[in-house]
């Protein structure tokens, strides 16, 4: 992640998968919830949202700052 944009790439390690179908992390909700949640307005464990896999990812997107 830089002030150029984001980008996904695949972590390595026990999760990481050779299968390009295959994901890493997966979120769910509302598009106004994930907005919220990523503005950290809603909390990770929210009954509204539905995260699956590696929660670093998510740690990583919520403390980017594009302007650095």
């Amino acid at each position: 992640m830089s002030r150029d944009g984001a980008w996904a790439t695949r972590l390595g390690g026990p999760a990481a998968s050779d299968d390009p179908d295959t994901v890493d992390v997966s979120a769910r909700g509302t598009a106004s919830d994930l907005v919220l949640f990523f503005y950290g307005r809603i909390p990770p464990d929210s009954p509204k949202l539905e995260l699956d896999g590696d929660r670093r990812i998510f740690d990583q997107l919520i403390a980017w700052d594009p302007s650095v």
